[in-house]
């Protein structure tokens, strides 16, 4: 009776887990083009 429990268990772990990943990576994403963008602002102020 343990096994189809844990099973879901497992799914519901390894979904959130993935689902978890796929907002690190879009976020790492965001951050690649938002950080030279920033920095472009940056030196367009100083200059």
């Amino acid at each position: 009776m343990a096994f189809p429990a844990q099973r879901l268990k497992i799914g519901i772990v390894i979904s959130t887990a993935m689902s978890f990943w796929d907002d690190v990576v879009n976020a790492g994403r965001f951050l690649r083009y938002l950080l030279p963008a920033m920095i472009l602002t940056q030196v367009l102020i100083t200059l």
